[in-house]
């Protein structure tokens, strides 16, 4: 019912452009894309669990990488992450 409803505001409106890329995004992309998150303590167990991520069949789009420290009760807490996009 939403997408209908986007699809007749944005005909009335007249940006067709708009219209196609919505239809792109939705049927090219956004059914076929998937993320896995991946954290760590080590940046060492971070590369191996990603190397070992990749060698299963997918496609891989993207990663982001991230990096953040912390204390707790005062003690230094790191954390790698990575976000992987892929089909």
């Amino acid at each position: 019912m939403a997408v209908g409803l986007i699809i007749i505001v944005i005909i009335r409106n007249r940006d067709f452009s708009l219209f196609f890329l919505y239809l792109y995004m939705y049927y090219f992309i956004g059914d076929i894309m998937k993320v896995k998150i991946i954290d760590c303590e080590h940046e060492e167990d971070l590369e191996e669990a990603i190397n070992s991520f990749l060698k299963e069949d997918i496609i891989l789009k993207d990663i982001k990488y991230q990096a953040c420290h912390f204390t707790n009760n005062g003690e230094q807490i790191y954390s790698f992450s990575a976000l992987i996009i892929y089909e």
